[in-house]
């Protein structure tokens, strides 16, 4: 056997073990504190695969050459790797911790004010299209900021008709305000027709948003069902 055939033998192999599965192992910390990150997920993009960091920050991972990994925790900014076979055996990554008052400004100053202002145009031509005199205002019960209080006869039921449409949509718009493609891509960095199959399989119900005001009641929920949404395209 040649020089030349042997080396080309040694680098085939070379090659294709490169390729091969192997277990890939970190930690997650606390870029500030150092402390470890519990329960957070580490995501093989390429294979889907999802594993959790134990109460040490530890996690365990298959991967093979190229592969992309995600890593992500509530309360705290993401991260990637992608894996190739010179790095070392175990790697150490360090997220930031994101004030909660980050997410308060984008979502509930500029979105909810927005929000309000918008339902609250929607409301004013709503009632200029029924072109009732006798109307009031009152605090909705709804979230949306205004609500409607039309004193007419029951025997309308067209105009009452029009009510329930309007109060459905006003609980849709309700709905995308509190679960937004903006803030649900931003948490699971998942982006076009993967995002839009995450949205339309995992929109909320308007009652259980309302049972669950608190924001970060939602941040579960995306993650839960993150997790989910990545098993069932393995199976």
């Amino acid at each position: 056997m040649s020089l030349t055939t042997i080396a080309l033998f040694i680098l085939t192999t070379l090659a294709i073990g490169q390729d091969t599965k192997k277990t890939y192992y970190g930690y997650l910390k606390d870029s500030a504190m150092g402390s470890a990150i519990v329960g957070a997920t580490v995501t093989n993009q390429n294979t889907k695969t999802i594993v959790e960091t134990d109460k040490n920050g530890f996690f365990a991972i298959e991967v093979t050459k190229g592969d992309l990994l995600l890593f992500a925790a509530l309360g705290y900014g993401s991260d990637s790797l992608r894996y190739f076979p010179y790095l070392r055996d175990t790697t150490h990554i360090e997220l930031p911790r994101i004030a909660t008052s980050k997410l308060d400004v984008t979502v509930r100053s500029t979105n909810y004010t927005k929000y309000q202002s918008d339902s609250a145009e929607r409301r004013r031509k709503f009632q200029e299209d029924i072109g009732y005199k006798d109307k009031t205002f009152t605090k909705a019960n709804s979230g949306a900021g205004l609500g409607i209080n039309l004193k007419w006869s029951k025997k309308d039921r067209l105009r009452q008709q029009s009510i329930d449409n309007f109060t459905d949509q006003e609980k849709q718009h309700y709905v995308d305000y509190r679960f937004s493609s903006e803030m649900v891509g931003y948490y699971t960095r998942l982006k076009g027709d993967s995002l839009n199959l995450f949205m339309g399989r995992y929109r909320p119900d308007y009652e259980w948003l309302r049972k669950n005001p608190n924001q970060q009641e939602i941040l579960f929920y995306i993650n839960d069902s993150l997790k989910e949404f990545y098993r069932r395209d393995q199976q």
